[in-house]
């Protein structure tokens, strides 16, 4: 028996009836007052066609459609689409964003979820444009190809949802309204795109914490591919790779793995930030002729307690295992709130219980620690905050100059990829003595995902800034989300002729764009030609500019390298910016570092 679930298609304009058949259909009309039944066709018409190559062929006639983009837009009194013969609002409060082919009977919808409102808006936004790229290059390319001569290529259109938990107006949630507590209209809008909508793929999330609760709800609820550009949990590896912090869930369903990583996951960043840490110990030691003393601070969110954990998992300082008994190792997992209650959590080593402390008792704790180094897994709050946050790096740094602690006693900061944010640039910028200023950037450093590549600056210099005249720095999730909408259109067009394009077949036709020999970028130059090859059933290679795209079909992600980046000064403005040409990456192929790194 057919499962519903697997048989659902976002269709602008709904259903294409079924070629050389009598076929009825009971559907909303152009006409709001009114509900027709579509004319049936004779089985013996035909139509000459020309093809989008301009090849002449005879098909079938397709009896007139009777629900419409056009029609449901009017029906409905605003912009609405046509899904499985019923008009569907193509926006919400939640989901005001959409573009693409928005009122082409033929497209594909495809569901976005980024933060609209709340801290994360601005990332939310660009996220959002580099996705839009991709779908205005891809239509201008000519759409999805299908395998049928007789059927036109398919454009894209997308709507994209808030994943925060904030009321429209930007105040949260209340924890008791509705069924689900302040997840009612994250949820809702899931509800929208899968359920209503019913899209074949979601692609986006802005945190790790957000993915999880997204995923855990959509792929169950509505057997929905869900795509995540930003969230680099590594949860969903279950079970023998997943962290121990991490809630599980079963990703694959019915045998088809719904949960694919567009980003690097976080066993990936751990593995380079643990030899980062490596190198750093070994120059410190030679430096200041001593052993180092460590300091782990851990954000008390999916993020930091999964990254944390696993960068903790079989580290070692000075040689002995990173532990309680370890006198030159300190471990924090640092929460917002006021007071301690003595609860901790849970991680590597032993099952070791790191006390959960508020911002300030951890900054307390370093001074008397004095740490060489400080490994930050954490967002921005672990810069600067206000009260009760109060933040930690830009505090414990302000005490480091008070106290005018020496040169060689001073920390070297080591950050995970939620350390490269625009507060840490503000802070070196309000450093106002130049030999302070100096030393700061001489002693942080950061591990970002991505690496710098002639595709990636070719993409975000000459596609995307152009774009949306932006000119801001890139940033977790626009090469990612590029990316995951090409890997979207040709896997569409490969499975184009094997029934509705849904979560089921855009999954089962991921081998296409792994196992050929050619490889293809991403981008809009090849795509119309690589497309109506994999239509054609062709296979090729396909190269992101995030990634290679060498995806784990088990695990649904892609091994990517990762830059280690400084702060440089800007020689025309003075301002602090992330420095990527340091000479130096991880290689997550080789599991090595590559390069010398230097900070100009």
């Amino acid at each position: 028996m057919k499962n519903n679930n697997w048989g659902r298609t976002a269709m602008v304009g709904g259903v294409l009836c079924a070629i050389g058949a009598a076929s009825l259909f009971l559907a909303c009309s152009d006409d709001p007052e009114t509900v027709n039944t579509a004319p049936t066709a004779d089985a013996g018409t035909v139509e000459t066609s020309t093809t989008d190559s301009g090849e002449q062929v005879n098909c079938p006639a397709e009896a007139p459609r009777t629900c419409t983009a056009s029609g449901c837009t009017s029906q409905l009194g605003e912009p609405a689409v046509c899904v499985e013969n019923q008009c569907v609002k193509l926006k919400t409060p939640n989901c005001p964003r959409a573009g693409g082919a928005v009122d082409n009977d033929d497209a594909i919808v495809i569901g976005v979820v980024h933060s609209n409102r709340g801290t994360n808006k601005t990332a939310g936004d660009i996220c959002n444009n580099a996705i839009e790229l991709a779908v205005n290059e891809i239509n201008k390319a000519g759409g999805v190809p299908q395998a049928d001569k007789c059927k036109k290529s398919r454009p894209l259109a997308y709507i994209a949802c808030d994943d925060t938990k904030l009321n429209a107006d930007g105040t949260p949630v209340s924890a008791d309204a509705g069924a689900y507590g302040a997840e009612t209209l994250r949820n809702q809008s899931l509800d929208h795109l899968a359920g209503e909508l019913k899209v074949p793929a979601i692609v986006g999330g802005v945190s790790s914490g957000d993915v999880t609760d997204m995923a855990k709800y959509v792929i169950p609820k509505f057997k929905t591919m869900f795509f995540t550009t930003r969230g680099s949990s590594n949860y969903l590896k279950e079970p023998e790779k997943a962290p121990v912090a991490a809630l599980q869930f079963q990703a694959t369903q019915d045998g088809t793995r719904l949960f694919w990583r567009a980003t690097q996951n976080v066993e990936i960043q751990a593995k380079g930030l643990q030899l980062a840490y490596y190198q750093l110990e070994t120059k410190l030691t030679a430096d200041r002729g001593r052993p180092v003393k460590t300091a782990l601070v851990m954000k008390n969110d999916a993020y930091g307690q999964g990254l944390g954990g696993l960068f903790y998992q079989g580290l070692k300082v000075n040689g002995a295992v990173a532990d309680q008994a370890n006198a030159n190792f300190r471990s924090y997992s640092y929460r917002f709130t006021n007071g301690t209650d003595g609860t901790c959590v849970t991680i590597a080593q032993g099952g070791a219980c790191i006390q959960q402390l508020d911002q300030p008792a951890v900054v307390a704790d370093l001074e008397g620690f004095k740490p060489d180094i400080v490994i930050h897994v954490g967002t921005d709050e672990n810069i600067i905050a206000p009260a009760p946050q109060y933040g930690l790096l830009d505090p414990y740094e302000k005490w480091i100059q008070d106290n005018n602690i020496a040169e060689n006693e001073r920390p070297y900061y080591l950050g995970a990829h939620g350390l490269r944010n625009a507060k840490l640039t503000t802070l070196v910028d309000g450093i106002t003595t130049q030999a302070f200023k100096d030393d700061f950037r001489k002693r942080t450093r950061g591990f970002f995902p991505g690496r710098s590549t002639p595709a990636s600056q070719d993409f975000f210099n000459f596609r995307f800034k152009p774009a949306y005249n932006d000119g801001a720095a890139l940033i977790p999730g626009v090469l990612e989300g590029y990316d995951a909408m090409y890997v979207l259109a040709y896997t569409m067009a490969a499975a184009s002729g094997k029934g509705p394009i849904t979560s089921k077949s855009v999954v089962e036709a991921m081998p296409t764009i792994l196992s050929g020999t050619e490889r293809v970028n991403v981008g809009p130059q090849p795509f119309a030609a690589t497309a109506k090859r994999l239509a054609a059933g062709e296979k090729i290679n396909l190269d992101g500019v995030f990634s290679a795209l060498d995806f784990d079909p088990q695990f649904g992600e892609a091994p990517s390298d990762a830059t280690i980046w400084c702060i440089g000064i800007d020689p025309n403005s003075s301002k602090a910016f992330f420095n990527d040409a340091t000479g130096q990456y991880y290689d997550s192929a080789g599991n090595k570092l590559t390069g010398t790194y230097a900070c100009q």
